[in-house]
């Protein structure tokens, strides 16, 4: 019964993302085809077209340097939290039938009586998320902190 739930609010948060997707895409074809129907209008009726906005972009600054390395830097730690959340919260105790399934394959392969009684005795060994798996968050939190230590440096240079 869990299970169902778990594939049902998989597929629901699933088709929300592929709706927005869609939503936003529905949103530029429209702007798209209006501007389109301007620059029909426009010729038709012997106008000039329109000019398309010009983008000026905007100055160089090393502060994009400083929420660049913010934004990878604690999109990393939260991501290491969260990792290590789930892991020390998630208790999956392995099913009888899987159990059962892992002695008949341990005895196939040769284990002795102790190994299997050992393996009975401590079958929580293959529960919940790992907590080294926290570590990828410290990925982004580098690229994070080395975008930090240029900007420092950009800004030590400038002063």
């Amino acid at each position: 019964m869990r299970q169902g739930f778990e594939i049902f609010g998989t597929v629901l948060v699933a088709g929300m993302v592929v709706g927005l997707l869609a939503w936003i895409v529905a949103l530029r074809h429209k702007g798209l085809v209006l501007k389109h129907q301007e620059r029909l209008l426009a010729l038709e009726k012997g106008l000039p077209i329109p000019a398309e906005p010009v983008r000026i972009p905007e100055p160089f600054s090393p502060r994009i340097y400083l929420l660049r390395g913010l934004c990878w830097l604690f999109t990393g730690l939260s991501i290491s939290v969260i990792l290590a959340c789930l892991s020390l919260s998630i208790d999956r105790t392995v099913p009888k039938s899987v159990q059962l399934r892992e002695i008949t394959r341990m005895r196939d392969m040769g284990a002795t009586e102790e190994e299997l009684k050992d393996y009975r005795a401590h079958p929580e060994q293959n529960k919940g998320v790992p907590l080294g798996l926290a570590s990828l968050g410290l990925l982004p939190a580098g690229v994070g902190l080395a975008y930090l230590i240029y900007y420092r440096r950009e800004n030590a240079a400038e002063i």
